[in-house]
């Protein structure tokens, strides 16, 4: 009986000492593989050439404002996600609504709202080198208030417009300034062409579904994690599992990049209407990419980064094609995706994010736009 006893014994402590060793060694090839996971995205990110590297790395003091208010998104039930509220930095501040608006610089002026994603919202400078800011500060009679946010498409803006006229009623005059997410959210559907659960996402637009996914993850108790926390997730998930994404025929894309002409031009019919209905002059703007910028005027890093840019590449072919039929839908769009090609500075950090110098020309061609069709500024 003793030596049965025994037995058991030392059997059970052999298990628990395997299972310990099994343990240990799934843990430390979890934990080696997430640590080279992360080596590999620094290295990539060091060497990747659809990029400059992050544009606000001379300021840690504006990358970590930034990277603070756009990490710290959270879900909005009716246009996906809000950035980060009440935030009162050195370079970034925002609102109430997580949007890029200095409450207390608010003025008597006239007030105009400034739609877009990232590149409104402005991801690499400071709030006064954001283009609303700029073309405020070249006008005497108007305010621009910006309602950029990154990833944001028309199909967000349509609601986010409903629910800036609600916070901000003085708003007189609206500027939609789209483009690259219009192209961006539809190259992000490539991904659920095949689940018929995504189609119906096609009548506004495919949502931006990384910040998505972040905002839900954000509303999780503290210290909750899973794996799509880890670096190890995401390389899988970019490098591996969505490299799908992009093989479809020259056919296919030709149809995707026209269904993404119209969403984008219906959702401005809708977005006119209720301009209409409130009496607000509501300003189209097509932005430029760096492929829609001329060869010439393009620095060698940026063209490096243009050669390296597949996600953008078909941005031309979409400019045209919404250009042409915006006649149909009885719009005007101001088409400004020429507007750096008389710059002789390098202004892109990759192929749609500008500098302040950049932003700054955008908002002298905006400025334009904007006299034509108010008549003052």
């Amino acid at each position: 009986m003793k030596d049965s006893d025994s037995t058991i014994k030392q059997l059970t402590r052999s298990i628990i000492v395997k299972t310990s060793e099994i343990l240990f060694i799934v843990i430390m090839t979890l934990a080696l593989t997430e640590v080279g996971s992360i080596v590999f995205m620094k290295i990539y990110r060091t060497y990747r050439t659809d990029t400059v590297g992050s544009g606000s790395s001379k300021n840690p003091k504006l990358a970590a404002e930034l990277s603070e208010v756009q990490k710290g998104v959270k879900p909005s039930p009716y246009r996906w996600y809000k950035l980060l509220p009440n935030f009162h930095g050195v370079f970034v501040q925002t609102d109430s609504s997580g949007f890029r608006i200095n409450k207390q610089a608010i003025d008597s002026r006239q007030k105009v709202g400034f739609y877009g994603g990232s590149t409104a919202f402005s991801v690499l400078t400071t709030q006064n080198e954001t283009i609303p800011d700029i073309m405020g500060s070249m006008s005497n009679n108007f305010q621009f208030l910006n309602f950029g946010v990154g990833g944001y498409s028309t199909a967000a803006e349509i609601m986010t417009f409903v629910e800036s006229l609600r916070l901000y009623p003085d708003i007189k005059y609206a500027i939609f300034y789209d483009g690259v997410n219009e192209l961006g959210r539809s190259n992000d559907g490539l991904v659920f062409r095949a689940n018929p659960n995504y189609q119906s996402e096609k009548v506004l637009g495919y949502t931006y579904t990384d910040l998505m996914e972040l905002a839900y993850r954000n509303t999780r108790p503290p210290l909750s994690w899973d794996i799509r926390d880890s670096t190890f997730y995401y390389i899988i998930d970019k490098f591996v599992v969505n490299r799908s994404r992009w093989l479809e025929s020259k056919r296919e894309k030709e149809h995707r990049l026209k269904a993404a002409a119209k969403t984008y031009l219906q959702n401005l019919e809708i977005i006119q209407s209720i301009c209409k209905a409130k009496q607000i002059k509501c300003i189209f703007a097509w932005q430029p990419n760096i492929h829609t910028v001329k060869q010439n005027a393009l620095s060698p890093i940026e063209k490096k980064i243009k050669s390296s840019d597949q996600w953008g590449s078909t941005y031309p072919r979409i400019t045209r094609i919404v250009l042409r039929n915006q006649y149909n839908y009885n719009l005007r769009i101001h088409n400004i995706s020429d507007a750096l090609d008389a710059k002789d500075a390098h202004v892109f950090w990759d192929n749609c994010h500008l500098n302040g110098k950049g932003n700054e020309i955008i908002a002298r061609k905006l400025l334009k736009a904007f006299k034509q069709d108010v008549g003052k500024y």
